[in-house]
């Protein structure tokens, strides 16, 4: 079978090889192992990923099939009754026949088959980039759990080292019950968000490990830190890579194509196919002394089928040229929304990094001296304890804010990555 496949893909143009086709040895990943061998990994072991590739293949082998001359026809007749002629009886006839479909119809299944061929292709290139951004996305919230998980520490730590001086405070009468209260409740609230948040952990390591097809309580070590991505394109050319590499822009173009090939097809009907066939007759010597006696005669015949239903013909190409309206109009409706997503991804994106500028060298230094000088007041017992909570709930929620933004940023550039075609992540930052 495969080298059916690759004779395919040496004698037409346009198609390669793809990169970490299915079915291949997957790598050997490790608690080392980074994002891009994840993906690697996952590129070669999807199971749904699989199925799309060897659609593709089918698709391939379906073009050759096309374009071919159908089966020729070998009759065979006995003469039950052996007709009498003066040169013989006649026993036996043979005759073989080829059917030639009217000029052009063989090249149009061919090409309508190269085009669905195309539109399988693409379909797997956009399943694959579909599957990266889900990897990506599984990864990058696994990294803000991780992120999360270390504030919500980092504060609980906070509250036990302020517990003690707080239950001094209470019993010599300078902190409310009220206030202990709350602190105590703080706590417990800061203990169930990080189980939350490690039970959250195990049910996206779980799907992680769903994506790449493996088993599902297999360990996976996310970084403890990622890069700021960059992005030295504007949004005009984003769309003008999108609509030269998205796979989804591919299928519905090569669509419309196979649509006008269609119309082309449907109106051959009208035209008539011819069989060509010769026959043989077995012939046995007659009585009499004939110079003909007992010759075989030799018999061409040239057949045409009549294309007489009119309203048949004209209701298929009817058919067809709606179907090729349709395409049209589909292919504006995915360009339109495309354009939209993009749109939208561009802005979240540029959006997240001016939240993490804004958040790195404004708010969050503010909110963390703040606190830094309520918490050493508090200590010397000048502080106002419920101003010091107030400042330390500010201080994580903007905290996890920021890692919200400095992840989201991650997965806005993932999320263009797919709808371009491209892939405009850094590998050094996974």
């Amino acid at each position: 079978m495969l080298p059916v496949i690759f004779s395919i893909y040496i004698f037409l143009p346009g198609f390669a090889l793809p990169d970490n086709a299915p079915g291949k040895k997957p790598p050997v990943l490790n608690k080392n192992s980074t994002l891009a061998d994840f993906i690697t990994y996952a590129a070669v072991n999807n199971p749904e990923l699989e199925s799309s590739y060897y659609s593709w293949q089918a698709a391939l082998a379906e073009i050759v099939q096309a374009g071919a001359l159908p089966d020729p026809i070998l009759s065979y007749s006995h003469y039950i009754r052996e007709v009498e002629t003066k040169t013989g009886p006649q026993k036996n006839r043979f005759g073989i026949a080829q059917r030639l479909p009217w000029y052009g119809k063989r090249g149009l299944k061919k090409n309508i088959a190269l085009k669905n061929a195309f539109v399988a292709e693409n379909k797997f290139k956009a399943k694959k980039q579909n599957l990266f951004y889900k990897i990506k996305k599984v990864w990058f919230e696994l990294y803000y759990l991780g992120k999360g998980l270390n504030t919500s520490h980092e504060s609980l730590k906070i509250l036990e080292d302020l517990e003690s001086s707080a239950e001094y405070r209470f019993k010599t009468g300078s902190l409310s019950h009220a206030s202990l209260i709350r602190l105590h409740i703080e706590k417990e609230q800061l203990k169930n968000r990080a189980v939350s948040l490690e039970e959250q952990k195990k049910s996206l390591m779980i799907k992680f490990n769903s994506l790449l097809n493996r088993d599902i309580y297999e360990e996976i070590t996310v970084p403890v830190k990622v890069l700021i991505p960059e992005l030295p394109y504007s949004f005009e050319k984003l769309t003008d890579f999108m609509k030269k590499n998205s796979p989804v822009f591919g299928t519905v173009a090569e669509e419309e194509k196979k649509a006008e090939l269609s119309v082309k097809l449907a109106r051959k009907r009208y035209y008539p196919d011819i069989k060509l066939g010769l026959d043989y007759i077995q012939t046995d010597n007659g009585e009499g002394n004939i110079s003909e006696n007992g010759k075989d005669p030799l018999i061409g015949t040239l057949t045409l089928n009549l294309p007489i239903w009119f309203n048949k013909y004209a209701a298929a190409v009817n058919e067809a040229e709606q179907r090729h309206a349709a395409v049209k109009k589909k292919q504006d409706y995915i360009k339109n929304n495309f354009i939209a997503d993009l749109r939208m991804a561009y802005f979240n994106f540029t959006d997240s990094l001016r939240k993490i500028d804004l958040y790195e060298n404004s708010i969050l230094p503010n909110a963390k001296e703040i606190l830094s000088v309520l918490q050493a007041t508090f200590i010397a017992g000048s502080a106002d304890f419920e101003q010091l909570l107030d400042a330390r709930q500010l201080c994580l929620k903007l905290s996890l804010e920021y890692e919200r933004a400095y992840t989201d940023s991650r997965l806005y550039l993932a999320e263009l990555s797919r709808l371009t075609g491209m892939d405009l992540t850094q590998p050094e930052g996974f």
